[in-house]
């Protein structure tokens, strides 16, 4: 099989500013965008992430999109130091080999997380970051594909194992960046129309003349002459009428 080594081009990132309650599995959480060869956690609050694909664009978005982990914020870029791919690890990826193993039939082999971990422990440098049951298959995360690859040589070769399949899954991280969702802005208000009520004109004059009292009602009295009695009445505007005796007719 020729030798289709990846172009050793930059693929290390640094990751700075964690708190120190970061885990393994909540650093790659937030690491989309390609396949992951290797997740390096140090005791000084850092990490290192190498990338078989997609660091480049996973900066390019991170710089864009601000990284929270527990409340603070993750400074992300290129380290320092590069990791240098060797031909067959290379060549191992391209054939489908990740950082995480699956084990099928685990559980009716009577296989537990417990003894996964015991039985890897061995192997130098080796993180199991989480073992997962469906189905009646484990599922192991680990922290490096080089890791990984012995972790699955180490598997193949014990008994109890041997009932079992033992291959790779897919990266989590192996998913594209996620697409920040815009918020449209709410529109403006429009002007705020005042409400005006058709009102009459006479109707505000009454108002006023019921304020003022009976003064005004008095000052504007209506006629009224009864032939049949010679006297002459008064209405006044509340109805109430007088009525005077006419000179003639006292």
């Amino acid at each position: 099989m020729p030798n289709l080594q990846a172009p050793q081009e930059r693929r290390t990132l640094y990751f700075s500013g964690l708190s120190d309650r970061t885990t393994y599995k909540d650093l790659l959480s937030v690491v989309k965008g390609g396949k992951v060869l290797s997740v390096n956690l140090r005791s000084d609050r850092s990490a290192t992430i190498t990338f078989w694909d997609g660091a480049a664009e996973f900066l390019a978005w991170a710089k864009r999109n601000d990284i929270y982990l527990h409340s603070k914020r993750v400074e992300v870029e290129w380290a320092a130091r590069q990791y240098r791919i060797k031909g067959h690890i290379s060549n191992k990826i391209l054939g489908g080999s990740t950082r995480n193993i699956l084990i099928r039939n685990a559980v009716s082999n009577g296989i537990t997380e417990e003894q996964i971990r015991a039985e890897m422990d061995h192997i130098h440098n080796l993180i199991i970051i989480g073992v997962t049951f469906n189905s009646g298959d484990a599922y192991v995360y680990t922290n490096s594909v080089h890791n990984a690859l012995f972790a699955r040589t180490c598997m193949m070769s014990r008994t109890a194992y041997k009932g079992c399949k033992v291959e790779f899954f897919r990266d989590e991280c192996d998913v594209p960046l996620p697409v920040p969702v815009l918020k449209g802005k709410a529109p403006l208000p429009g002007p705020v129309k005042k409400q005006h009520t058709m009102t009459n004109r006479f109707d505000l004059l009454n108002i006023e003349g019921d304020e003022n009292g009976s003064d005004e009602e008095n000052r504007a009295p209506v006629a009224d002459v009864s032939d049949d009695d010679g006297t002459v009445g008064l209405m006044t505007r509340r109805g109430v009428r007088l009525d005077f005796l006419d000179s003639d007719s006292v």
